[in-house]
């Protein structure tokens, strides 16, 4: 009687292929993915500047005028009388997803011809997601308009 030899394995070959498919599918799904985590981000960011922008529209609306700049350091800082405006959600005292640090200014002069400016320092900018924002809130230049990119790294929202 002889015994038959099973062949229960994958040969080196086919776990060859088998990988390289794998690594062919990767490469193309990982620039997709973080092309909608940045598409994500962009969406976010743009609801917290909205959000942010109607709350102090809504304070000078009830008060006749928006707030003082915070003293010190402006950054989370949330101005004074501006808690009830800002919903629990906000991340003013936090971080927005996109990085950075929320900040409120109401200077004496106009600057960029606004009074008072919702703020984002940001830690590392990504221009194509900013341009996109720009181009959905106002006119699409990050050099003119409401929305602008300031210093290379500080985003500017202007309210009047």
């Amino acid at each position: 009687m002889k015994l038959q030899k099973l062949n229960r394995g994958f040969t080196m070959m086919e776990m060859m292929i088998a990988v390289a498919i794998v690594a062919l599918i990767a490469s193309l799904a990982i620039p997709g993915y973080e092309m909608a985590v940045r598409t994500g981000e962009a969406a976010q960011l743009m609801s917290e500047l909205r959000t942010n922008h109607q709350s102090f529209q809504l304070y000078f609306s009830e008060r006749g005028y928006y707030p003082p700049t915070p003293a010190g350091e402006p950054y989370r800082v949330i101005p004074d009388g501006m808690e009830p405006y800002l919903s629990k959600t906000s991340t003013w005292t936090t971080s927005p997803k996109i990085g950075g640090h929320w900040f409120w200014l109401n200077p004496a002069t106009p600057v960029y011809g606004f009074h008072n400016f919702v703020g984002l320092y940001l830690q590392d900018v990504r221009a194509d997601q900013i341009q996109r924002i720009d181009q959905r809130l106002d006119d699409g230049n990050l050099a003119t308009g409401a929305l602008r990119l300031v210093s290379g790294n500080t985003l500017l929202y202007g309210l009047n």
